[in-house]
């Protein structure tokens, strides 16, 4: 088992992705690509859905300063 150095294995896991698709002599433009589509749909479409679902949920009313009662 390896810990990552840096926050969500970033760097690691690109470098590791790209040399495996090296040894199937998929190019290093494709190869790039798949690495950054990847990424891409593993990160961004989870915090734009997280972020959603927390805004139907109502926490952003809950968060909001409350307003002066007097």
């Amino acid at each position: 088992m390896t810990v990552p150095l840096t926050p969500g294995a970033v760097g690691q896991f690109e470098a590791a992705f790209v040399g495996l698709l090296a040894l199937f002599a998929v190019p290093a433009s494709q190869a790039g690509l798949a690495v950054l589509l990847n990424r891409f749909i593993s990160f961004w479409t989870f915090i734009v859905f997280s972020g959603l679902v927390t805004y139907l949920s109502g926490l952003n009313s809950a968060l909001a300063a409350p307003e002066n009662v007097s």
